[in-house]
């Protein structure tokens, strides 16, 4: 949902975000917005979410870096002792895993 809260899905929020970003883009001069992917690049529901607004796809790729290593292993056993902090195939960064 785009970082919506579940009692504000009736009003569809997000449906007024890309209404603005597509109205600034525009004014910009752009042709295109380039929505992302999945979690992780992956094609799950946020995939097929973004997919929904226009059936091209462009090649994208992603960063998965992290600077402190030390804080970044504090992090992820903080919010689960059980996760891998080493794994950066999934979702990323692992502290935030819903």
């Amino acid at each position: 949902m785009s970082g919506a809260s579940a009692e504000h899905a009736k009003v569809q929020p997000t449906k007024l975000m890309m209404h603005v970003a597509s109205g600034w883009a525009k004014a910009r001069g752009n042709s295109t917005i380039h929505l992302g992917g999945g979690v992780g690049g992956g094609s799950d529901s946020l995939f097929h979410f973004k997919v929904g607004f226009s059936p091209l796809l462009h090649p994208f790729n992603t960063l998965r870096m992290v600077i402190d290593e030390r804080e970044y292993r504090r992090l992820v056993q903080v919010r689960d002792p059980r996760l891998d902090s080493d794994d950066r195939r999934g979702y990323f960064p692992l502290y935030r895993n819903p």
